[in-house]
């Protein structure tokens, strides 16, 4: 019994010392977690990265990107947070530079520890890198008209430096701070995309007089005679413009003049510049009977602003019993900025 007793005192020591283990464990940052015992180890962790069309704006819905169609006000915001396994002691520099495709890389701002403030939550160092597309082009000596296309890429290298040597870049970074929650890549790119339409709006309308009209911008239907939509019922399967909406279509065609079918083109087509161009170049009507998996373009007036959409009809059924002709819809649109 003595015996017993003694295995189970040092069971309960062994746990107790665990315990502490894990709780001392438990209380390090994460950073501290990974690089103990390294006394030099250092990271630049990405906190948040911004890309909006103008100041206080709604966010880019590409992400870290500039947008083709408004450059002038398009920009890249990202902050970091700096940490060593000094509290901050070690950092030195960090050497920040700008490349554009093929072109070789400029310097664009060498930060220093003036730079950075410590954050009032984590107590760790930050700072904030903002990059207007305009500044992007002076940098790269590019001119717009001739140099800038919509699919183009800037990119952010960041080395760096601390006050023991150590220097940190893109290439000799391993796993654990690359990945998810240190998410450090050093390294990140711009690239000039086009403008988002909104998100898509699912909906359907009938040839019954409840739900014979179509508000596009809300995907809903509404009552024959209420004109509180875009588009109405025609048979045996179309729409027409309701009467004051000034709302236009053309249909997307391939360079054959054939149809552009389908909802997984309809989801690729995702530029509301592009759909300007398109529907500036295209043949305007006010009305259309329908085929499955056509998709329009459409442009009218919404808040005094020319707004640019397009749908895809993704069925077209009739009830057998009642003759009830149903469209279901999926609709996007945008307005340029």
């Amino acid at each position: 019994m003595k015996k017993f007793i003694n295995i189970i005192q040092l069971l309960g020591i062994l746990g107790l010392v665990f315990f502490v283990s894990s709780c001392e464990d438990e209380d390090k940052s994460p950073f501290l977690r990974i690089t103990n015992p390294a006394s030099d180890a250092a990271v630049l962790r990405t906190i948040e990265i911004q890309s909006a069309l103008r100041p206080g704006g709604t966010a880019n819905a590409n992400g870290g990107s500039y947008q083709f169609s408004n450059l002038d006000e398009s920009f890249f915001n990202l902050e970091l947070e700096y940490q060593d396994a000094q509290n901050g002691e070690l950092l030195d520099n960090v050497e920040v530079t700008l490349s554009f495709e093929d072109l070789d890389p400029v310097p664009f701002v060498t930060l220093t520890p003036a730079d950075f403030t410590r954050d009032d939550v984590t107590n760790l160092l930050r700072t904030t890198l903002s990059l207007t597309a305009t500044r992007a082009e002076e940098l790269m000596g590019l001119n717009r008209a001739t140099d800038v296309e919509k699919g183009d890429a800037y990119r952010l290298e960041l080395v760096l430096n601390l006050t023991n040597g150590q220097v940190f870049n893109s290439v000799n970074l391993e796993g654990n701070v690359t990945g998810p929650f240190f998410n450090s890549p050093f390294t990140y790119e711009i690239p000039i995309g086009p403008q988002p339409f909104g998100g898509d709006k699912k909906g359907e309308f009938t040839s019954e007089a409840a739900n014979s009209q179509y508000d596009l911008a809300a995907g809903e239907s509404s009552a024959d005679g209420s004109d509180s939509g875009d588009i109405a019922f025609v048979a045996p399967s179309g729409f027409e413009a309701i009467a004051g909406s000034g709302i236009e279509f053309v249909q997307l065609l391939n360079d054959d003049s054939s149809p552009v079918l389908g909802e997984p083109l309809f989801d690729s087509y995702s530029d509301v510049e592009q759909a300007k161009i398109d529907f500036d170049a295209g043949t305007k009507v006010t009305s259309a009977q329908l085929e499955e998996n056509e998709i329009y373009i459409y442009s009218v007036e919404r808040d005094g602003e020319t707004t640019y959409g397009t749908f895809v009809v993704t069925d077209i059924s009739t009830d057998d019993d009642t003759g009830v002709v149903t469209f279901k819809m999926i609709s996007k649109e945008g307005t340029l900025l």
